[in-house]
């Protein structure tokens, strides 16, 4: 079938690590339709439109990547910017949109709209459903509904939020408690269905350390903002850790915005021989950035499903994480150990009890695969391309033959 992806996150030329999960689920979804993905960014550079067509990554000749970028206001009047930035985003996916039609469909509409985050990008699916009949499905990932008073921006945007909720034919949160959040808003839909987050399971394998060192070493991967990831917490935490003990290193892999204030707060902690930042990696060079690790470490405020947690437990590593979203349930069974957001003093010692223990803790050895193993069948059972493309597979059949019903 024709799947038009929409989407308000996706990797582009001012963030390779936008919405990667994302970019995840159109190459699953391309293994058994064919995928043309629309995201429209705000750039200061843009004075018009421009569109710009994504070399996919693997030659998958069924997916179609098209980002268009279009002007960012450069001031900041009530309702005018407002209305000017709508405008704006609304021209670039109508000009992707028939971009789309135009140089991959021949003409034809698409049979399934799939919205990935709302709001912006579910208008057009949503004019196409009420112009032409063409069912969408929406996939929710943001930690926004969770935060107090994070969601919505205005009363509009609950508005349509709640509208277009309404007229999808499921709504596919990637979480349980991302499903209640959104519900507390009055996002109401008959067909909430969950599909989580796709991990290459071919490529993030387990795999002995390679030249392993004196010191355990632990992993963090995000997109570096601290009000969710909480890493200057990490950062006090391995401060107060290092008093007692130094056989421990920590590396930071990842870009964002938070990064630079976050190195320099740990330069003035002197954790320079504790801690490292890495460039941020993607693909094959994260799944061996990880497997060269003893564990991952997330010390996060609130989560949905991260995707870091899946990978990481697919290269078989033991997880150190918060009690928030879908986390607990990913690290049962002995894939992990919990602790409460926001307290150090637990992360600390948990972390020493770690370290202490790391001959019977550290599982990625070719003399010792059983947990590895173990972590990795639990994820390529859930969240493999496979299993995620089929999944959605079976939604999108589902919405063409509710439509067609209804008519």
């Amino acid at each position: 079938m024709r799947i038009l992806f929409t989407t308000a996150w996706y990797p582009n030329r001012k963030d390779a690590g936008d919405g990667v999960f994302i970019q995840k689920h159109a190459r699953a979804v391309a293994r058994l339709n064919d995928v043309a993905v629309l995201m429209v960014q705000t750039d200061l550079a843009v004075r018009g439109l421009s569109i710009e067509v994504c070399p996919t990554e693997g030659n998958i000749k069924s997916l179609h990547e098209v980002l268009v970028y279009v002007p960012k206001t450069r001031f900041e009047i009530p309702l005018i910017t407002g209305l000017v930035r709508l405008f704006w985003l609304m021209m670039g996916y109508i000009k992707g949109y028939r971009f789309i039609k135009k140089n991959y469909w021949q003409g034809e509409l698409p049979e399934v709209c799939h919205v990935n985050v709302l709001t912006r990008a579910a208008g057009l699916p949503w004019l196409l459903f009420k112009l032409h009949h063409i069912p969408y499905i929406i996939t929710e990932h943001w930690s926004r509904y969770a935060r107090e008073g994070a969601y919505p921006d205005s009363a509009m945007q609950l508005r349509l939020g709640r509208r277009f909720v309404k007229d999808a034919s499921y709504v596919c949160p990637v979480s349980l408690n991302l499903e209640q959040n959104m519900k507390k808003w009055g996002l109401d839909n008959r067909h909430y269905t969950r599909i989580g987050n796709v991990v290459d399971t071919d490529m993030f394998v387990p795999a002995p350390k390679v030249n392993a060192g004196p010191k355990v070493t632990f992993v963090h991967v995000s997109w570096m903002r601290d009000d969710s990831k909480n890493i200057s917490g990490i950062l006090r935490t391995a401060s107060r850790l290092r008093e007692q003990r130094q056989d421990f290193h920590i590396d930071f892999i990842g870009e964002g915005n938070d990064k630079p204030k976050l190195m320099d707060y740990s330069k003035e902690l002197g954790l320079d021989e504790t801690v490292s930042f890495l460039p941020s990696q993607t693909g094959k060079g994260l799944a061996e950035a990880l497997q060269q690790h003893d564990a991952l470490l997330m010390f996060s405020n609130f989560e949905n499903q991260p995707v870091s947690v899946l990978e990481a437990l697919a290269c078989g590593l033991p997880v150190i994480a918060t009690k928030v979203g879908t986390i607990p349930s990913m690290l049962a069974q002995n894939r992990g150990i919990t602790v409460a957001p926001g307290d150090k003093s637990q992360l600390q010692e948990v972390m020493s009890a770690f370290i202490a223990t790391r001959s019977r803790m550290t599982d990625v050895q070719l003399s010792d695969l059983t947990l590895a193993l173990q972590r990795h069948q639990y994820v390529a059972e859930r969240h493999s391309p496979e299993v995620i493309a089929k999944q959605f597979d079976v939604l999108y059949r589902s919405a063409r033959t509710m439509e067609f019903a209804s008519k």
